[in-house]
């Protein structure tokens, strides 16, 4: 069961990563990316392993969009204080903050490209007041391939190279079913 949980956080994770492009899209103006096949690989150190470093998404408008509601909807991040994006003369970099109690989770990252044919974000995240500190650096490169492949349905990304396949727009079904934080403290305590 925990190996299944860690195993849901790093796509969990895996996805949010590839997704921090679109951060307050709206606000920015940030481009969505071409609709189509795009090759995303990622590269971190620090944190949990990760399932696939390389891994094929199928993407268009409208699931990107959806995208950004489901993983940085200010409604759905309630404990982020502070989700700064800028542009930049070579793209756009942000920073976010999210507050647990008396730990904070800060992000800062920075994004070049086209978002048609290739993008990159470089990232640093730590946590602050933390027993554990931990920081995590992580380099993302996508490039987009060609129209999604025959049977792909926009969302779907496959891991490569074992071919694990899931869709993005089911994500939000299985985050449900892991435990927050807390429920995981109350389980360890008893």
């Amino acid at each position: 069961m925990v190996h299944a949980r860690v195993s849901l956080l790093s796509i969990t994770l895996l996805c949010g990563v590839c997704l921090l492009p679109w951060v307050r899209a709206r606000a920015e103006e940030l481009p969505v990316r071409k609709s189509g096949l795009w090759e995303t690989k990622v590269v971190r150190t620090g944190g949990p392993p990760l399932l696939a470093s390389v891994f094929h998404h199928c993407t268009d408008t409208t699931v990107d969009r959806e995208m950004i509601g489901m993983y940085f909807s200010p409604a759905k991040s309630p404990a982020c204080s502070k989700r700064d994006v800028n542009k930049t003369a070579s793209g756009f970099s942000t920073e976010i903050i999210c507050d647990y109690g008396a730990i904070s989770n800060i992000f800062r990252a920075d994004f070049e490209g086209d978002f048609q044919s290739f993008y990159s974000v470089r990232s640093r995240s730590w946590m602050e007041g933390s027993r554990q500190p931990r920081e995590i650096i992580t380099t993302v490169e996508a490039r987009w391939l060609r129209a999604c492949d025959p049977g792909q349905r926009p969302g779907d990304i496959v891991l490569m190279p074992r071919g694990l396949k899931f869709n993005v727009l089911d994500a939000n079904e299985m985050k449900a079913k892991v435990p927050s934080l807390e429920e995981m403290r109350r389980m360890n305590q008893k």
